[in-house]
């Protein structure tokens, strides 16, 4: 029996980790070549979250349309949920404490001019990280 992925954030659990696929360091690609992207409709507010520091207005916009759009995305005993498929309006009613941690991470850059940036680029440790983001195409654009 081959294994199911579902595209789409819902309560099945399913849907697998987006923008991976193509993990291969030194292989000529990036951290993040997915091929299978293009069926992807999956939004998770942490994405949102972690630019608030770079484009702090579009950011904040995207984080008031989640919640004005999906009610269900957000709620006052545990903040977000993994996901939201715009599509069918979907809620995969998961916290998953990688997503918790990168909106706190996010929030604490905003609130802290680039804290978590700054503490990072002192450590010797991280420098060894560098190597391999290095490869990597980031863009907002």
């Amino acid at each position: 029996m081959g294994h199911v992925t579902v595209e789409h954030a819902d309560d099945t659990g399913g849907y697998s980790g987006y923008g991976v696929a193509g993990l291969a360091f030194g292989a000529g690609e990036g951290l993040a070549q997915c091929t299978t992207c293009s069926t992807e409709t999956t939004v998770s507010p942490h994405a949102s979250v972690i630019a608030l520091p770079v484009t702090p207005q579009a950011a904040y916009a995207n984080i008031a349309a989640l919640r004005r759009l999906y009610p269900g995305i957000y709620s006052s005993d545990g903040g977000f949920y993994d996901a939201v498929d715009p599509a069918t309006g979907s809620v995969g009613h998961r916290r998953l404490v990688l997503d918790q941690s990168m909106i706190m991470a996010g929030i604490d850059d905003a609130l802290n001019d680039d804290a978590l940036g700054r503490y990072f680029a002192h450590d010797p440790v991280s420098w060894a990280a560098r190597l391999y983001l290095s490869i990597e195409r980031m863009s907002i654009n």
